[in-house]
């Protein structure tokens, strides 16, 4: 991810989709099997679209080094700028749908629904190398040093990201399954980043970055709790055999004792807990990590002198209407493995509580530590908006 070569990106992104295949078909059942073919046809014609779209890119500027490619944007002749901008958009819809946006991320609720709980962990990272690759090009390529160049995509970047939220959103309330919700979570998370891409502002794409970090955790987080209470669905069991593999003594076994309360298992209290806390950070409720990046966004967008325009106000509008469906849809499901009358109180091996337990303390952490989290994304936003220094640095005098 630290390369600065177009080529070399290339072969990271094949190497790493290698092992999604691997990892996505693991596993035995018609869904997972189903879901994992589309998945590697979807990947290996976005691998496509990837090489041609570098290909044009290299005819026209001569380079694959991206600070070489950027420091000729602005001399490229007015009769091949036609051509590069092709290039740069055909790769633009490569990394699109590795980022799952809409309408080209209808793969993926399907195929991280499919996959064991894992895996699905960890394809909730995946999905933002995508959002990473576009993010970097356009501040890099398009920025205002770019002559007749700059500002290239935006519009549609942030037409791409508002849509994709809003169809997350509208996703994770039609969902059925935690695992499904889930999924839908990562592409409205995607999309806020691309939707602020789009904007172009420093501050806005800081808070982005840092709201990205926290509802992947969660979503990790939710998929790994979705698995349980799945496995719990299919295998009876009563809430003496459910408390992390050790023995239950029910305090009001005795007969003459009069029960005044229903016990809580242990298990059902950390599944709980976590799926309260990943929750919230999805739902971006004060006080957590989720709630500080989207307010971060907010007054990025909200500082600008003078009048609001209207993107903006539509994308506050967007990114406020996807929390309130985030909410309606975790409450439900919450309701539906919690509160439920029957509900069995699920068995949680060392592992997953180690997993599980470890992604919640990296949300509350970055909850804890909003203020240095922000300021670093921050940073990292300016750093990404003014491509010049970066340039300098790779090409020395010649830049």
């Amino acid at each position: 991810m630290l390369t600065g070569d177009l080529f070399n990106l290339f072969v990271f992104f094949e190497v790493m989709l290698a092992a999604s295949y691997g990892l996505l078909l693991h596993g035995s059942g018609e869904k997972r099997v189903r879901a994992g073919l589309g998945y590697v046809a979807i990947n290996l014609t976005a691998s496509l679209f990837f090489l041609i779209g570098v290909s044009l890119i290299y005819g026209v500027t001569g380079a694959l080094n991206m600070a070489d490619i950027a420091s000729k944007v602005a001399a490229i002749p007015d009769h091949d700028r036609a051509l590069f901008h092709i290039g740069c958009a055909i790769l633009g819809v490569a990394f699109l749908v590795k980022a799952a946006a809409w309408p080209l991320g209808f793969w993926l609720p399907g195929a991280y629904a499919a996959a064991s709980a894992p895996v699905a962990a960890v394809f909730a990272i995946l999905s933002k190398v995508g959002v990473y690759v576009i993010l970097r090009l356009a501040t890099l390529l398009f920025g205002a040093d770019a002559g007749a160049s700059a500002g290239f995509g935006n519009t549609w970047l942030l037409a791409a990201g508002a849509a994709t939220v809003v169809f997350g959103a509208a996703g994770m309330v039609a969902a059925r399954r935690l695992e499904g919700a889930a999924g839908y979570a990562v592409m409205v998370s995607s999309g806020t980043v691309l939707a602020i891409a789009g904007t172009a502002a420093p501050d806005a794409i800081g808070g982005a970055l840092f709201y990205m970090a926290a509802s992947t955790l969660a979503a990790g987080a939710l998929f790994l709790i979705a698995e349980i209470l799945a496995r719990g669905e299919d295998v009876a069991a009563s809430p003496q055999d459910a408390v992390f593999d050790d023995e239950y003594d029910d305090p009001f076994a005795a007969d003459d004792v009069q029960e005044v309360g229903r016990v809580m298992p242990a298990s059902t209290a950390f599944l709980g807990g976590a799926f309260i806390l990943a929750a919230l950070v999805t739902v971006s409720l004060p006080p957590l990590a989720g709630f500080a990046g989207k307010l971060s966004i907010f007054a990025a967008l909200l500082s600008g002198d003078g009048a609001l325009s209207p993107a903006s106000w539509t994308l506050i509008g967007v990114l406020t209407l996807s929390s309130f469906a985030a909410l309606i849809a975790l409450t439900r499901f919450g309701v539906a493995g919690f509160w439920r009358e029957d509900a069995v109180a699920p068995k949680v091996r060392s592992p997953e509580f180690l997993a599980i337990g470890g992604l919640v303390l990296c949300c509350l952490w970055l909850s804890a530590g909003a203020a240095a989290g922000l300021t670093y994304a921050e940073k990292t936003g300016e750093w990404l908006a003014t491509p010049k220094a970066y340039i300098s640095a790779v090409l020395g005098d010649s830049a």
